[in-house]
């Protein structure tokens, strides 16, 4: 039996008109005399865990879809997908991080997307798979939010606490570094002021300005660091914080009687990203700032 199958991680806003394509796309293929097993079942979850199986596409775009009971999780298959024998089978998932049981170890086990096909006939078994690869990966991905998922990759809180703390470590060593030792500072202050040069002791003045100028401008970067580490920390404790979060990235179910405009959501965690990343930036151009201007 011919079995392709593909799982994506990308962003999607899927919409009435996508499922209905996807349906006919599906009975397009459907082998002559076909039994009502290769009918196509619905079976979805909400974000207060209630599921229902139904045959009928009717009821799935009767949900309210806002709030506590939007969709976070949707699947198109056959009947007898899982235990395919004979004729054509196929199955398609779309999942948002809200309802993920795997989503809190991060992008690296989730899957937003998933296709399967299987069938005795590998010709049309695979000119079914291609075209709905091609719709789903076209239409129903979005291309425009790939970028965000692209960071939120990078950034999942495990990965940014590592990063944070590496600042940290950093940043102390490099403020141990460019402060000087109590008896040093103290010895060069005693020479200054024994000393009858005016020049050496404007010299020792600039001197020791400067130290303390750098380590004026070490101590915020620090300060930040650490307050956001503590952030970060908090977040990772509170599943709450995390689910709320969750509810902004893009994977998004817009269809339903009173679907919520995602638009809006979506915006959010852009912001917060932005807010983040001028943050991190603004923090890290004075460190390397004061990292020159001290000479070293």
């Amino acid at each position: 039996m011919y079995t392709p199958s593909k799982e994506w991680c990308e962003p999607f806003i899927l919409q009435e008109q996508h499922i209905r394509k996807i349906i006919e796309i599906i009975e397009n293929r459907r082998i002559e005399n076909a039994s009502s097993e290769y009918d196509p079942i619905y079976k979805y979850k909400r974000l207060d865990d209630y599921e229902r199986k139904t045959n009928d596409i009717n009821d799935l775009f009767k949900e309210d879809n806002c709030g506590r009971v939007r969709i976070t999780s949707l699947k198109i298959s056959c009947k007898d997908y899982l235990f395919a024998g004979s004729g054509l089978n196929y199955e398609i998932e779309f999942n948002s991080c809200e309802g993920s049981e795997t989503f809190d170890m991060g992008f690296m086990f989730f899957k937003s997307i998933s296709l399967g096909v299987k069938g005795e006939d590998r010709d049309i078994s695979e000119l079914l798979f291609n075209e709905l690869d091609a719709y789903i990966t076209n239409t129903i991905i979005s291309h425009k939010h790939r970028w965000l998922v692209r960071i939120l990759k990078r950034i999942t809180p495990l990965g940014f606490m590592s990063v944070m703390m590496f600042f940290l470590i950093i940043s102390s060593f490099t403020s141990l570094l460019l402060k000087k030792g109590p008896s040093n500072r103290q010895e060069i202050i005693n020479n200054a002021v024994s000393s009858k040069d005016i020049s050496q002791k404007l010299d020792t003045l600039l001197q020791l300005q400067q130290s303390e100028d750098v380590s004026n401008g070490v101590r915020p970067f620090i300060v930040i660091a650490l307050l956001i580490t503590l952030v970060v920390f908090f977040v990772l404790m509170s599943k709450k914080i995390r689910k709320k979060i969750y509810s902004y990235y893009p994977f998004v179910f817009d269809f339903g009687v009173s679907s919520e405009d995602y638009k809006t959501r979506t915006s959010k965690i852009k912001w917060l990203i932005g807010i983040i990343g001028t943050l991190a930036l603004s923090v890290l151009a004075n460190f390397l700032y004061n990292i020159i201007s001290s000479g070293l």
